[in-house]
């Protein structure tokens, strides 16, 4: 008997300690009426589950613990302090599906300077939320000072005053958000900068979508809107952002580093891979101390590429820049000199013309056989133009051509390197044989998932697969629908609408087809989403055919068209599903 009366109370012990240090639940408004009670009444570690509706409120959050909306997103609105949610002086925070959202449509309509302000914290998470409406004059969507470990991803951060995003002193990773900005701004009163390293930071930021920061063409302006902008200004130290596989438009400027405005300046940025397009100036350096290395970058409909300027002119010693690899848009070696100031490397460049999704080999130049001899008989290489053979003396050769088309931008050396042939084999010194490029090519070919029919009467639809974790794929887009009875017009794609009217942010100089997100002010406009979130499908085609790379993620991809109302809608978008090899 003594002995099971000793384990009942060691046991007990056990079950007391274990509730103390256990993780409790706690629901909004299940348990408490609003977010911020149960914060307070929350232990470290705890989680709290929000339900759908709006919260009149403002949140601080000062432990540790996380902060997930349950189903619909709920809503956060602000009360009477300058944010409307923060993380102040603590660690291990998430906050996840949430909508922040101060209302008001346009500048002063309410006074919040932040809508998440992440201050004094470590290891902050971020994540499947909504940003939108903080209207305080030079405000900040979300806005990270002090703070390291931060990591914020898949939200939508849209309709501030100034700065989508701001790191002060902090660093952290920044990836798959979309950033929206506001166009015609004034450039003096107002400036739209989407994501900003101000001084002491170092962030990763990519997979991200930023879009329409611009000035309005009829004002001076004061000050220009990046997208990027990477200076030591307002904080302690020189930055450093790490800039990849990001997307930049309508902007006037796609990435700047340096400010004029710092006393110092030696910031700098590593640029690789992104698509920078229909911007003024694509990358801009303000002082002379900074530096950046800028790799496989895709340069379209661009005034000017790399340019080292301020209000009062050129940088009279700009810096040196390694710019190599990169498409410029042109294969003229005089267009891209315009691009691009005098102490830029540009030499050499991405000279294939496969851009985007559909090339498999960055930073391709013109195959050099090392035989003495040359390029064999019936042997295949890049020459910089065109996929080129020696015939037989005979003049004839084997039945086969190729094209940059078939091999995704891959010259023959890439391809020797992509399926692990040495330096001394044959191939290196002679060039690619045909059954080298055809099974090559073979490999490339993408295998078919599955086809799904988008309906335009706003419905979302799901794959019936699931899409691999980790694996690639293309979603191929194609056909039109119809989002208004206007005879010709009143057409969309996946990514633009035919239109006869100026219902748009800026009227049509010419009516007919523009982007989708240039439609409304509401900014997602007559798109194809994917998962609920706005993708770019690429420059407009007659055909209305439109691929996009789309990495799994363990889930089915979902899809639904986005309009302000469904009711004179009718016919889908057709999206092919296919697994890269």
């Amino acid at each position: 008997m003594k002995k099971i009366m000793i384990f009942s109370i060691i046991l007990g012990m056990v079950f007391a300690i274990t509730g103390i240090v256990s993780a409790a639940t706690i629901n909004v408004p299940g348990n408490y009426s609003t977010i911020q009670a149960a914060i307070d009444a929350a232990s470290p570690g705890d989680t709290i589950n929000v339900a759908a509706g709006t919260y009149d409120e403002s949140v601080l959050i000062d432990k540790s613990l996380t902060l997930i909306g349950i189903g619909e997103k709920p809503i956060i609105t602000g009360a009477s302090v300058n944010y409307i949610v923060k993380v102040g002086g603590t660690s291990n925070v998430v906050i996840d599906n949430v909508e922040v959202n101060g209302g008001g449509s346009g500048a002063s309509d309410n006074a919040f300077a932040y809508g998440i302000l992440v201050s004094g914290s470590d290891n902050v998470e971020i994540a499947n939320s909504i940003v939108t409406n903080i209207w305080g004059a030079g405000s900040n969507g979300i806005n990270v000072e002090g703070s390291s470990n931060t990591n914020i991803h898949h939200n939508i951060i849209s309709s501030f005053h100034k700065r989508g995003i701001r790191y002060i002193n902090s660093n952290g990773v920044f990836y798959d958000n979309e950033v929206i900005g506001e166009k015609n701004v004034d450039g003096t009163t107002r400036v739209q900068n989407l994501v900003n390293l101000w001084g002491g930071s170092n962030v990763e930021i990519y997979n991200n979508i930023l879009y329409n920061a611009l000035t309005d063409p009829e004002e001076i302006p004061t000050w220009s809107s990046p997208g990027i902008f990477v200076t030591s200004y307002g904080g302690s130290g020189d930055s450093y952002a790490n800039i990849h596989d990001n997307e930049i438009y309508v902007c006037d400027l796609g990435i700047v580093v340096g400010s004029v405005y710092a006393t110092t300046d030696g910031s700098s940025a590593d640029i690789t891979n992104n698509n920078l397009h229909d911007l003024d100036w694509a990358i801009n350096f303000e002082k002379e101390t900074v530096s950046a290395t800028i790799h496989y970058n895709q340069f379209s409909n661009v005034n000017r590429g790399v340019s080292a300027e301020i209000s009062a002119g050129p940088l009279p010693n700009p810096p040196i820049v390694d710019a190599e690899y990169n498409w410029w848009g042109t294969v003229i070696e005089s267009e891209i000199q315009a691009l691009v100031y005098e102490g830029v490397d540009y030499d050499p460049w991405e000279d294939d013309g496969i851009l985007g999704d559909n090339d498999m080999c960055l930073g391709t130049v013109a195959d050099n056989p090392t035989s003495p001899k040359g390029l064999g008989t019936n042997r295949w290489i890049w020459d910089g133009s065109d996929w080129i053979t020696e015939l037989p003396k005979g003049g004839e050769g084997p039945d086969f051509t190729v094209t940059m088309e078939d091999t995704h931008g891959c010259s023959c050396n890439q391809i020797l390197d992509e399926m692990g042939y040495g330096e001394k084999t044959g191939h290196k010194k002679f060039g690619c044989s045909k059954s080298v490029l055809e099974d090559f090519i073979a490999g490339l070919q993408p295998i078919f998932v599955e086809t799904v029919e988008v309906p335009s009467d706003g419905s979302t639809v799901t794959s019936t697969n699931v899409l691999g974790g980790g694996v690639t794929y293309l979603l191929e887009a194609s056909g039109t629908y119809r989002f208004a009875n206007w005879g010709a017009y009143g057409i969309a794609d996946a990514e633009y609408a035919y239109r006869n009217d100026a219902y748009k942010d800026n009227p049509l100089p010419v009516h007919g087809w523009t982007l989708g997100e240039n439609t409304y002010p509401s900014v997602l406009g007559l798109d194809v989403l994917v998962d609920g979130g706005n993708v770019y499908w690429g420059d407009y085609n007659g055909a209305h055919n439109y691929v996009l790379s789309y990495s799994g993620n363990g889930n089915p991809v979902s899809f639904d068209i986005y309009d302000s109302h469904y009711s004179d809608n009718s016919g889908f978008i057709t999206v092919d599903i296919y697994e890269l090899p």
